[in-house]
């Protein structure tokens, strides 16, 4: 029964009414409707876009009305890199739903596009997901999913059952929230949908977690004048509460073993003090175990961040939390890999501290595909960040959440699922199904046996109970950005067989040769099952520089790589160059190397590029786009032997080849302009309070200009607007509010940089800091050194704040041999900082590399040019963020 529209139904990640987000979706999609022209629709013949891959993918169509006897339908399918898989033509009548005529060809494992028109003009898209199934039991490693079902009925709950089941989960996390199940303080207790959801997750095979959460507003603790919908945020009368407790325990206890209490306490969901909820979660635990004492108990999963109204909120209950009935620690994980590392960093030291040896679920995290790179790059991260979590010592995680909310496409709630709105499976569906095929039910390894720290391998292998069962399977990816390149991999079993396999389950072609294979390892993971060793070694072979700048006029003189033999076997190796410009055609740039290769042994390789026919390709291209290296390796073995095949083992390599942003005078900048979500990152994306969300370019959006008016001098201006300006630190801690952070490094020595942060301090004076100084130079650590009279070589920089346009303009003048520029290219990046009160809250950058770590690699490459004036072909133009 819904309650009234004066009660608020307080959700699990959002401050609204069930009824409200219905109702703002039903808007939604009706103006979608009306002002939409009539096109074909085309759905799967069955209830959900999952299809096995020995079946043939058949669609329905639904063509709008016509007088035309015959339409022309044409379609392609794309998988989820963009590579067209299948292309297909039919003729359909016209008239009402078709059983299609879009019959595909059956499709490897994986995650498909299908783009279809009518009679030559688009008419929309569909995606759907092909692969084997593979349900999890709920050993080893739990899988899990926060689904909000309770918000889904009739035809929308039996798909989002059937989207579950063919997922593979084992666990799902749900809600009984009190406003839901009690209309008033003498009203009886009613649990009919949750009755219904419990029976679907049994037919399912899927064990529930249960939240408890929330108050009413005629049994709270909040202060009289607390607005009405906020009253449920603070803690509950007690006796009322636990009556709500034991009305839940009681009636499933035989059918629920996990019971959470209370949702992310540690911010805005409870806005009571510390030690208030440290009584809630002693006496609420204590019930819950005194009613069954078999039952698993948690703590309210914590966001983990440190902010008001209880900014300590995670030392403090750890210090003082009842331990008696406490049995898993929970806690949640948004959004990037380096959060996950540092969220599970917090809370180990603090069970440290405490001397807790409780199990560590994350049982709620997530990434939306409002974040740059949207569907792809949160299918790359949901594998990450679970194998990561795994071989951390976490044993469980659920994925936040498996439909998305609304359709609105500024809201982040709206983008967490890895379905969209209308079930069509995002990328990230496939491979969270892959995931769970090939590693759930198997015993985690803990450990990372990688060669290096930018190596990262989760390994999985039998359980103890399965002895008999061998091989192995790993999770391989290098976590610095970059192009992929090749790694040799050794299974502990010289008479291995291995496979190699992407994330969405696709077979990955490479040599492998008893026990060993060569691999191309990226960014993105991959799977290596080994069918008998329960280790993998991954080798690095090829040693590449970071970036090769080159310019018209003075290309590189030389590209030199290092390569290690991966045999035990002396083999000939064969290598050459080309240029791929962005139009994707290549070109071969220097001679081809013909060079044994001892076995073992490291050899260097210098490629001299053509200088006339490189400064000819670039040239005749966009000077402002970079063209990239391919390097083409072919290993020989001159006789056959267990470790080389006399067979040839071809592998190709990308070498980021870089054409400098020539920067121009001041009459003619260099200008980009970072007004959306490409160039932010917001630190609480995950959280429930809008204020702390981004809220278009009027929250935080710039504007860069960088000139050079004369070669020894770069020049920087932004334009920055903010709404709300908030700076309360100084010095070395100026990042943490409203600011400017600029860094510069070398591009031959990226780690040796020069990093300023500008701003108006806490007594609102301008004010520049030196946080970091390359080794040699003039510059060190400290106060910004300011030109003066006296001075002239000092840097010059200028902070105003507009507040009736909510701009701020940041102005700083560096001399280029203080950051050690020299004439030569250079890498440069600036980020603009952001606080509206609550603490810094977002940033917008140019490129990633400096907020959440620094990492000059990841920067633009820029160059000064000389005192002769800039020819044509490197006139500076707007950059595309």
């Amino acid at each position: 029964m819904a309650l009234p529209p004066s009660t608020p139904i307080p959700l699990h990640r959002r401050v609204c009414t069930a009824a409200v987000l219905l109702m703002a979706t039903a808007i939604a999609a009706l103006l979608h409707a009306l002002l939409s022209p009539a096109r074909a629709d085309v759905k799967p013949d069955r209830t959900v876009d999952v299809y096995r891959s020995d079946e043939q993918v058949a669609m329905l169509i639904d063509l709008p009305p016509t007088s035309a006897p015959t339409r022309e339908v044409t379609w392609q399918v794309a998988d989820w890199q963009g590579v067209v898989e299948q292309t297909g033509t039919a003729a359909l009548p016209a008239g009402p739903l078709v059983k299609a005529a879009l019959a595909l060809k059956p499709l490897p494992p994986g995650w498909y596009e299908i783009a279809y028109k009518i009679d030559g003009k688009p008419a929309g898209t569909r995606t759907f997901v092909t692969g084997t199934s593979y349900k999890s039991h709920g050993e080893g490693f739990r899988y899990g999913i926060c689904a909000h079902m309770l918000r889904n009925e009739g035809e929308d709950a039996a798909k989002m059952a059937e989207m579950m089941r063919a997922l593979g989960i084992d666990i799902q996390r749900m809600e009984i929230p009190w406003a839901g199940v009690q209309r008033g303080p003498d009203a009886p207790f009613t649990f009919e949908k949750q009755d219904a959801i419990l029976r679907t997750l049994q037919k399912l095979g899927i064990e529930p977690a249960v939240l408890l959460d929330y108050g009413v507003p005629w049994a709270t603790t909040a202060p009289p004048d607390a607005p009405p919908h906020d009253k449920w945020r603070y803690a509950p009368q007690m006796e009322p509460w636990l009556a709500y407790v034991r009305a839940c325990v009681q009636r499933y206890g035989k059918s629920v073993r996990y019971w959470e209490i209370w949702n992310e306490p540690d911010i805005g969901f409870w806005k009571s003090p510390t030690a208030a909820y440290l009584d809630l979660f002693s006496k609420t635990s204590a019930e819950i175990a005194r009613l069954d004492p078999g039952a698993q108990i948690l703590n309210g999963g914590f966001a983990m961040v440190s902010r008001e109204p209880n900014r300590d909120f995670l030392p403090r209950f750890m210090e003082k939390a009842d331990r008696t009935n406490w049995h898993l620690l929970a806690y949640h994980d948004y959004m990037t890999v380096a959060e996950n590392r540092e969220r599970f960093g917090m809370v180990r030291d603090q069970m440290k501290k405490f001397g807790d040896q409780l199990p560590l679920w994350i049982n709620e995290g997530g990434f939306h595909t409002l974040m740059h790179g949207g569907e792809r790059a949160q299918a790359v991260m949901l594998v990450k960040k679970m194998a990561l979590s795994a071989i951390q010592g976490v044993k469980a995680y659920f994925w936040y959440n498996i439909r998305d909310d609304g359709l609105d496409p500024r809201e982040t709630e709206h983008h967490f699922g890895l379905t969209r709105h209308d079930f069509q499976p995002k990328p990230a569906f496939a491979a969270y199904r892959e995931l769970i095929r090939q590693t759930a039910d198997r015993a985690v390894l803990i450990g990372r046996p990688g060669a290096d720290d930018d190596i990262w391998v989760a390994s999985y292998g039998p359980r103890k109970r399965d002895k008999e069962t061998a091989g192995s399977v790993h999770v391989v990816w290098r976590e610095r950005p970059g192009p992929d390149e090749p790694m040799w991999l050794s299974s502990n079993n010289i008479d291995d067989a291995l496979e190699f396999v992407d994330i969405m389950g696709r077979p990955i072609a490479g040599p492998v040769v008893r026990g060993r294979g060569l691999a191309m390892v990226g960014s993105t993971p991959i799977y290596v099952r080994c069918a008998k060793g329960s280790a993998l070694e991954v080798r690095r072979i090829l040693q590449m520089p970071e970036r090769v700048v080159v310019t018209p006029t003075h290309p590189a003189s030389a590209i030199s790589l290092r390569l290690t033999s991966p045999f035990n076997t002396a083999t000939e190796l064969t290598a050459a160059l080309r240029w791929k410009a962005g139009d994707g055609n290549e070109t071969e740039i220097a001679p081809e190397l013909r060079i044994p290769l001892p076995a073992g042994e490291t050899k260097a390789l210098d490629f001299i590029p053509d200088a006339d026919r490189l400064s000819e390709l670039i040239r005749a291209g966009n000077v402002q786009s970079a063209g990239s290296g391919k390097i083409i390796l072919r290993f020989t073995s001159p006789q056959s032997s267990s470790e080389a095949p006399a067979t040839v083992i071809t592998t190709s390599v990308t070498i980021a080849m870089e054409v400098p942003q020539v920067i121009g005078k001041k009459d003619t900048p260099w200008r980009v302009e970072l007004l959306n979500r490409t160039n932010l990152r917001n630190l609480h994306e995950g959280e429930p309070n809008p204020a702390m969300h981004w809220a278009g370019p009027d929250d935080l959006s710039a504007v860069l200009a960088i000139s050079a008016e004369t070669p020894d001098t770069l020049h920087l201006v932004a334009t920055v607007r903010d709404n709300v300006h908030r700076q309360d630190f100084e010095s070395a801690a100026l990042w943490k509010g409203d600011s400017l952070q600029l860094v510069i490094a070398p591009t031959n020595k990226a780690d040796d940089y020069l990093e300023i942060t500008l701003g108006l301090n806490k007594k609102g004076t301008p004010e520049g800091w030196i946080n970091r100084a390359p080794s040699q130079g003039p510059l060190k650590a400290g106060p910004l050194p300011v030109a003066t009279p006296d001075k002239p070589n000092g840097i010059r920089f200028r902070i105003e704040r507009n507040t009736a346009d909510s701009v701020t303009t940041y102005e700083i003048t560096l001399p280029s041999h203080l950051a050690r520029l020299s004439g030569a290219p250079f890498l440069l990046n600036a980020l603009l900082n952001d606080d509206d009160g609550g603490g810094r809250k977002q940033w917008m950058h140019y490129t990633p590399g400096i907020g959440e770590s620094k990492n000059p690699r990841l920067f633009r490459t820029f160059v000064i040019p000389p005192a002769s004036p800039v020819t044509e072909s490197t006139t500076p133009s707007t950059a595309t963020p």
